[in-house]
């Protein structure tokens, strides 16, 4: 699937967290751009997606709610 098709499916099809999660994607993949623009600096894909997950973590943190349910999920077997 290609970006575009995602972004697009998230934005008609999905509710808040899937409005939430494709906006915060695009936040971090400009911030990744002009740091590679204007600072010369490089990043896996992986650490691309380690910074989308800790951003939406600090945003289900600091009353995002609608990205908290990802997180009360993925927390659940982990007691």
């Amino acid at each position: 699937m290609l970006f575009e098709d995602w972004f697009l499916y998230m934005t008609q099809a999905g509710g808040k967290l899937a409005h939430s999660l494709a906006i915060l994607t695009l936040w971090c993949l400009w911030k990744r751009m002009n740091a590679s623009v204007f600072q010369g600096t490089e990043c896996t894909v992986e650490q691309t997606v380690a910074q989308i997950k800790d951003e939406a973590s600090l945003w289900a943190s600091t009353g995002g709610r609608a990205l908290a349910p990802l997180f009360v999920a993925s927390n659940v077997g982990s007691n």
